[in-house]
């Protein structure tokens, strides 16, 4: 599969040397539960909830399988009870997550 252009960046300015290519290799066989493949949005709620490291975003894109709203609820509101929004990965052109400007875990 093709993947965005700000998900490949952000994978190449956040993943070590040593695992960028196994990390866009997970994001061209992402799916979701239905077999359809992962979709960009998607991709960049997992790769913003991996914080840059592999385990993690294989561990998320795994679960994209289960229930792709716990990656985007994860990616998109702060871990709190009430769920402030901190972000929206939906349209990369409205805010920053198509750069993904966000500090370095």
């Amino acid at each position: 599969m093709e993947l965005a252009e700000d998900v490949v960046k952000w994978v190449e300015a956040h993943f070590s040397d040593a695992v960028k290519s196994r990390a866009l290799a997970v994001s061209r066989v992402a799916s979701i539960h239905t077999g359809e493949a992962a979709g960009p949005r998607l991709l960049r709620f997992a790769a913003i909830s991996s914080h840059g490291s592999l385990r993690r975003f294989e561990a998320v894109v795994q679960h994209l399988r289960v229930d792709w709203r716990d990656v985007i609820v994860a990616a998109e509101y702060k871990p709190e009870s009430s769920c402030v929004r901190v972000r929206c990965a939906a349209d990369p052109n409205r805010n920053s997550s198509q750069q993904f400007n966000l500090p370095n875990w």
